[in-house]
């Protein structure tokens, strides 16, 4: 029996030397204990955070000496260990309204986990508030939003999200001004990430759309990358529709750029003048 205490004990040691710091840890209660850093030590207060702080940082090789002195054995890969403030108070409205934020821009969107924090020390959320998220917030995973009470009192958040969306790539180069179809192009699930424009979940017509620059193979496709199809083509003939009340007139006349439905372009006359014309189809515009 004596033998198997002193092995019991003996492992115990062998297991307070492997024991590893975290880089962060959360509290709740400003007084850090060993059992917070180490659950299966018994409880001794460590140190002890200052009110309202939602940080406190310290040296590893300061707090490995503070657990020696309750005789648990730690090391650690990081300079600095890190406590963060965590919140005991519901933030499921703010939850609720940023999923429904990312879920308006991306139907398919699939989030995995939503964390949100505030910026600053809050015992709980005010009864009554709105919430403004910045608008271009979606093209991101990440990012920081505000609510304002009735007294327009602002309280600041921060946000990480974890989520799949369903994007277009390219499936081989594509020259630029070349038509974007589901031949050259595929759908793919992919990890959320910030994107400098928003990314195409879809292609929703084969002559839609084509290529605003050259696209390499690969590529994840974003608004940015595509506009619509011309209907018409730089030094095309086109036919001008003139309409004045009951009077409708046709003539000839040449585009001076591309143009797609209901954009404003330049034509030329056979007499050498220009007009602004709207594209209404193809080969077709209307003079202004």
């Amino acid at each position: 029996m004596k033998y198997i205490l002193i092995l019991f004990l003996l492992t115990c040691n062998t297991l307070l030397a492997q024991f590893e710091l975290q880089r962060e840890y959360p509290f709740t209660n400003e007084t850090i204990t060993t059992s917070d850093i180490f659950p299966q030590a018994k409880t001794a207060t460590l140190f002890t955070i200052m009110p309202k702080k939602m940080y406190y940082r310290i040296k590893s090789k300061d707090l490995i000496k503070k657990l020696q002195k309750h005789h648990i054995n730690a090391t650690s890969k990081a300079s600095i260990i890190t406590f963060k403030r965590a919140f005991s108070f519901d933030m499921k409205p703010l939850h609720v309204r940023l999923k429904k934020y990312y879920q308006k821009h991306y139907p398919d969107i699939k989030i995995d986990s939503l964390h949100v924090r505030p910026k600053s020390y809050m015992q709980k959320l005010p009864e009554s508030y709105t919430i403004h998220i910045p608008p271009k917030n979606f093209h991101r995973n990440e990012g920081t939003f505000y609510i304002k009470t009735a007294k327009k009192k602002k309280f600041f958040f921060t946000y990480s999200l974890k989520a799949k969306l369903r994007v277009v790539i390219t499936k081989k180069t594509i020259a630029r001004k070349e038509s974007i179809t589901p031949f050259n192009t595929k759908l793919k699930v992919v990890n959320f990430k910030t994107f400098k424009s928003p990314p195409l979940s879809k292609i929703t017509s084969a002559t839609q759309w084509c290529a605003n620059i050259r696209l390499k193979e690969g590529r994840i496709l974003t608004k940015r990358d595509i506009k619509p199809t011309p209907l018409i083509k730089r030094n095309e003939n086109v036919i001008a529709v003139v309409q004045t009340g009951s009077l409708h007139v046709e003539l000839s006349a040449v585009a001076q750029k591309d143009g797609a439905l209901y954009d404003i372009i330049t034509v030329q006359k056979r007499n050498g003048e220009k007009l602004k014309a709207r594209v209404i189809g193809a080969h077709r515009v209307e003079i202004e």
